[in-house]
């Protein structure tokens, strides 16, 4: 039941389309529609040109997995899968947003807010991954 409760409430928390509220109501655009149609902090910054906005989005993003995993922690008595799978079902939550018909962005800042929550190495390992992949790729 823990299991249940944690990727309901990770994917509930991590569903908030923060990108698309404040981009439209600070640029009055559908972020979705714009740039490259994620919805998340670089699009943000892409679509409404302003770095302080890509910043804000990419930190309430980072903040919503890194509140999931704490929480989670807390209530499921130090359980590390229990926290996984909060985190996790945060990161689908945001790439699959019920509040946008399934559609959302990356899950980066998500996923690296809810890593911290496990330690500041996990986080430093995502973002090397994640630097090392797109280094590659591009």
């Amino acid at each position: 039941m823990p299991y249940i409760l944690a990727f309901i409430g990770g994917y509930l928390a991590g569903s908030m389309p923060t990108a698309f509220l404040i981009v439209r109501r600070t640029a009055g655009k559908d972020i979705r529609l714009s740039g490259s149609g994620n919805v998340g902090g670089f699009n943000a910054f892409l679509v409404t040109n302003s770095r302080w906005t890509g910043i804000i989005v990419g930190v309430i993003d980072g903040l919503k997995g890194l509140a999931v995993a704490l929480l989670s922690w807390k209530l499921a008595a130090d359980s590390f899968w229990v926290q996984g799978v909060a985190v996790l079902a945060a990161i689908v939550g945001h790439n699959y947003s019920i509040w946008l018909r399934f559609k959302g962005g990356r899950g980066l800042a998500t996923g690296a807010g809810g890593f911290f929550g496990f330690g500041v190495g996990y986080t430093v390992a995502w973002c090397l991954t994640w630097f090392t992949v797109y280094r590659l790729s591009h």
